[in-house]
């Protein structure tokens, strides 16, 4: 897993990993960067939500995958390039604002994204 993550790391500029997050917010996220010119330069992983898009920067990894992925990354921390999305309550996350009517679902997408 470590070279696909180095490998990827090379080929994009930013690398968002959905874990257990709301299918809505992927589709969202999905939709809006999908638009952008710099679209290709960022590569979607999830365990989920794949198979509904036929972009080849959308890759499932599965559950094993993202654990693996993410204990590379909680040891390291070896990249700000590399986002984690998840709707776990650990710790406080967009996802909690717009359960609170703090952020509306739109506004924690562009709080995301920018």
């Amino acid at each position: 897993m470590r070279s696909r993550i180095e490998k990827w790391l090379a080929e994009y500029s930013k690398i968002l990993i959905f874990k257990g997050s709301n299918p809505e917010f992927f589709e969202a996220v999905c939709s809006k960067i999908f638009q952008n010119a710099e679209s290709d330069r960022t590569l979607f992983i999830t365990t989920d939500y794949a198979g509904e898009y036929k972009n080849v920067n959308v890759k499932a990894v599965g559950e094993k995958g993202i654990h693996e992925i993410l204990e590379l990354y909680y040891m390291y921390e070896f990249s700000d390039r590399l986002q984690i999305i998840s709707s776990d309550g650990r710790f406080g996350t967009l996802f909690n604002y717009v359960g609170t009517g703090v952020l509306t679902f739109d506004e924690a997408i562009e709080a995301f994204l920018y």
